[in-house]
């Protein structure tokens, strides 16, 4: 029976006597998957077991799993908080506990055993020499080259392993190295790009250098495991359960693994744990909740820990003196210092391990650069996001900057509406219709803050809700003002002229509840995975019902639009609005090509987050500046260049629209002894009259036709 076998079955047989020396009438009964009984990978063993325990039925009651990925298997397995005593769960090493067990601050899994590295030290040299087994890597580096010195005649001595393969294990003696270089035992790992990592990377590419010889440094297990045997390394970085395996005439002897300062040292952790699967059916809970907490109980840990079959994760354990007096190495067992497998920074372990020790491998044997090869390697999982701190990029705090200018001249601007200069110009739209303009205008540019930090869920609505929400506050108070100065009578219009803020009320409840309904089936965030290159996250429609509420979004904002374009031929002509309906015009073309271009650049997916982001930027506020250069701006320009109605220009306006209401008049009689016509005659006298009112310089308000209409009936009787 293998090491994995024995560890499992002792549990299972140790339970299996307790139950029926208590008359429990429960059977434990073990069914083994491990590396040598299954043909699969480890990311295939890993998803097999994941799928496992999203059966809903499931035939398995108890999982025995790699407590390392707990965020993985957390979302299936019990909080066993609610089916063990707090003293029990409290038995173990909370730092322990919290590394390998907890999910979402649910207890989803004890240890049954733990595995990590040590340092074994060829004791038969040390003494020898009169060397000391070291604390710190400049220690052993100087041991080893001084032991190597003298030892010329052994060409099978090897003076450190590493275990800096090109693989998984690779990547976490890295991880794990860079740990032991932090500055003190509370600190955390350094970032990559640090000058502590910087530090210890030039230091390990010394040791290399140094003390090995061809690719020692980069051998596996399995190499490792036959100098434990042989006696021919002066150290050797290797699992602390193998100790009680090598014999008692082994020249090695187990310590901590050294650090860069004295007293930091760094092991990485591996925890193997049992849990229940929520898939378990209900009657079973009890029984197998005893079957956990006899298993995990102090007993039997104390048991199996004398029989130096496990690690066990009740560190007190090792304090006993009854314990320490049977096993070697308490002190190991006791203070090592744990840092587990980096599982939780991407979806991918294997693949990253591979790409991060590749990264590194291409420094430590290579002639890559340092500086570069780190960032390679923080790229991985970094993903880079836009902030206002200017350490990365200037890009945020220079558009917090922009954006915060621009709001405060597009409020202040709204002084002038009442000067004299200026009243003629805005006097087409009420002083509260001007401000909701401006608050239009604002919410557009603030769409800058969806692209600043970190991109969210919520960001990713608030894009479309500011942006929908902006362009009706901008165009809603145009489109009643010309439907208002409409050439020719109408109720509605009428109707608008009383009715214009329920009407504006009735256009922002339709955004309102668009905007809504995309909470139902929410955006997602994607990491734009980017190789050798900077990591992003976008925005990204998750479903049909999603797309088919944005493009509601879209037609209803074009309806907007096309009524515009009408209102604005209908009008081109008249002297009232002659400005604003160009204005109009202009603004709508702007919008359309840039609304465009920011449509199209959101599906693009740029090499460089820099760009991606900056463009986006770019882009909002060439949208929100357009649209108050356009609709406020020009305004506050043209009265330097056109005298707008003066007097004679007045005069004859009004005059003109008499003439043009007595008229409409008569042509209201004689439309009534014609209204039956031919579907033809009708297109065509629809085709004729918006070519008539294109043409006309005045418009003709409702109220005041119905008024003229009345005194020429009055002066008839």
């Amino acid at each position: 029976m293998d090491e994995v076998g024995l560890l499992y079955n002792s549990y299972v047989d140790i339970f299996n006597e307790y139950s029926e020396n208590m008359g429990l009438n429960i059977k434990v009964k073990l069914i083994l998957m491990t590396r040598s009984n299954s043909t699969d990978s480890l990311v295939n063993n890993g998803a097999m077991f994941e799928s496992l325990l999203k059966k809903k039925n499931s035939k398995y009651d108890i999982f025995f799993y790699d407590g390392t990925f707990s965020h993985n298997y957390g979302p299936y397995l019990l909080n066993l908080n609610e089916l063990l005593p707090k003293v029990h769960i409290d038995m173990y090493n909370k730092k322990i506990l919290s590394q390998i067990g907890i999910y979402k601050d649910k207890i989803v899994g004890l240890p049954i055993t733990l595995s990590y590295n040590g340092l074994y030290s060829n004791k038969v040299l040390l003494d020898k020499y009169g060397k000391d087994i070291p604390k710190t890597w400049q220690e052993l580096m100087d041991t080893s080259k001084y032991i190597l010195e003298r030892e010329t005649n052994n060409t099978d001595l090897i003076a450190y392993n590493g275990l800096f393969t090109d693989n998984e294990q690779g990547a976490e003696s890295l991880y794990e190295f860079f740990y032991s270089c932090r500055d003190t035992i509370d600190s955390p790992l350094p970032e990559l790009t640090s000058k502590a990592t910087i530090k210890a990377a030039k230091f390990l590419k010394k040791m290399q250098m140094e003390i090995t010889k061809e690719n020692e440094f980069s051998r596996g297990y399995d190499y490792t495991f036959l100098k434990l045997l042989d006696g021919n390394a002066i150290f050797l970085k290797f699992f602390v359960s193998l100790i009680e395996t090598v014999g008692e005439n082994s020249p090695y002897v187990l310590s901590l693994l050294p650090g860069m300062n004295e007293g930091v040292s760094s092991t990485l952790l591996v925890a193997f744990n049992i849990g229940i699967p929520k898939s378990i059916d209900e009657n079973k809970i009890k029984p197998v909740t005893e079957v956990v907490r006899y298993m995990t109980s102090l007993e039997v840990q104390k048991q199996l820990v004398l029989k130096r079959i496990i690690v066990s994760g009740i560190t007190y354990l090792y304090e006993e003196e009854e314990v320490c007096n049977t096993i070697q190495y308490c002190e190991v067992y006791k203070n090592a210092q744990y840092i587990i497998k980096p599982v939780n920074l991407t979806n991918n372990y294997y693949e990253f391990t591979e790409k991060f020790i590749g990264y590194f491998n291409s420094y430590l044997f290579g002639n890559e650069f340092l500086e570069i090869v780190l960032k390679l390697m923080d790229d991985i999982t970094r993903v880079y996001k836009i902030t206002v701190n200017t350490k990365e990029s200037t890009l945020g705090l220079v558009s917090l900057i922009v954006y915060i200018v621009f709001s405060i001249i597009e409020i202040v601007s709204l002084i002038f509406i009442k000067k004299s200069k200026w009243k003629n110009f805005f006097k087409c739209l009420s002083e509260v219709f001007w401000a909701l303009i401006v608050v239009g205008v604002i919410m557009l540019s603030s769409i800058i803050f969806t692209k600043i930090g970190d991109i969210t869920i919520f960001k990713c609505h608030l894009i479309v809700i500011l942006l929908t929400f902006g362009y009706t506050l901008i165009y809603i108070p145009m489109v009643i003002r010309l439907i208002v100065t409409f050439p020719d009578q109408n109720k509605f219009s009428n109707w608008l002229t009383q009715n214009k803020y329920l009407f504006l009320t009735v256009a922002l409840s339709l955004d309102a509840f668009l905007n809504a309904l995309t909470f139902l089936q929410p955006y997602t965030v994607e990491k734009m995975v980017i190789t050798n290159g900077e990591n992003y996250e976008v925005c990204k429609m998750s479903g049909g019902f999603l797309k088919f509420i944005i493009s509601m979004e879209g037609i209803y904002k074009f309806i907007v639009a096309m009524a515009l374009f009408v209102l604005i031929f209908v009008e081109w002509n008249i002297r009232e609005t002659f400005y604003d309906v160009k204005i109009c015009l202009t603004c709508l073309y702007m919008n359309g090509i840039i609304v465009a271009i920011f449509i199209i650049f959101s599906y693009f997916r740029l090499l460089n987050y820099k760009v991606y982001y900056g463009i986006h930027i770019c882009l909002i506020f060439i949208i929100s500046l357009s649209n108050y250069a356009m609709m406020i701006g020009i305004r506050l320009i043209l009265p330097f260049f056109v005298d707008f109605m003066d007097e004679d220009y007045m005069k004859r306006d009004t005059e003109t629209m008499n003439t043009t209401m007595s008229k409409s008049s008569f042509e209201y009689s004689s439309q009534k002894s014609n209204e039956e016509t031919n579907s033809r005659v009708i297109n065509k006298n629809i085709y004729s009259r918006l070519i008539d009112y294109h043409y006309r310089t005045v418009s003709i308000p409702y109220n005041q036709t119905l008024s003229s209409k009345s005194s020429n009936i009055v002066s008839n009787t």
